[in-house]
């Protein structure tokens, strides 16, 4: 798979289905870049968006950015890319949670056909403030959302990002 050069035109798409994520009191907490030079789109955390009173410890804020990515990533499968996600790229600049390289997705693999096929779901989220329905989830959309869950997941928190722009302490704060 080699990396695509992604024109102005897509990346505005990508991008405007990334930011329809869902976040805490709708406070779109991230920042988007294209380094068009390098073909790498980017995820930063908006820290003038930050709610210090109701979210002290930015873990909606990292929720909300972790929506955007996987939208751009459910976005990009389904534009035909296969997106390589290298989360927290650089320790010097916490608010970078995220570099995406676009490569050509060829034959689709099973995870981005799995991405692809939530694609229709992004535009039809809406905020609701109803209480959750006691639903049965069928048990290959339960293995799907796990199977998407596991692919390169993992929970670290820069020091800095877990309290703004403050050295962070205690057992929830960690370097990655």
């Amino acid at each position: 798979m080699d990396t695509q050069q992604p024109d102005t035109k897509t990346v505005t798409a990508l991008f405007a289905e990334a930011v329809a994520a869902p976040s805490m009191h709708n406070a779109q907490p991230w920042r988007f870049r294209f380094k068009a030079s390098e073909g790498v789109l980017l995820l930063l955390a908006d820290l003038e968006r930050a709610m210090p009173h109701s979210d002290p410890d930015n873990r909606a804020l990292r929720i909300g950015c972790g929506a955007a990515l996987f939208n751009l990533r459910v976005a990009a499968a389904h534009a035909g890319f296969a997106p390589l996600v290298q989360l927290l790229p650089d320790p010097a600049e916490p608010r970078l949670l995220a570099a995406v390289q676009l490569r050509e997705a060829g034959r689709p693999a099973s995870d981005e056909e799995d991405l692809s096929r939530l694609h229709p779901a992004i535009r039809e989220r809406h905020t609701s403030r109803h209480p959750f329905e006691e639903k049965h989830i069928p048990a290959d959309v339960q293995a799907a959302l796990q199977r998407a869950a596991n692919r390169g997941s993992r929970a670290a928190v820069p020091r800095r990002l877990a309290h703004g722009n403050r050295a962070g302490t205690g057992p929830r704060c960690r370097e990655p």
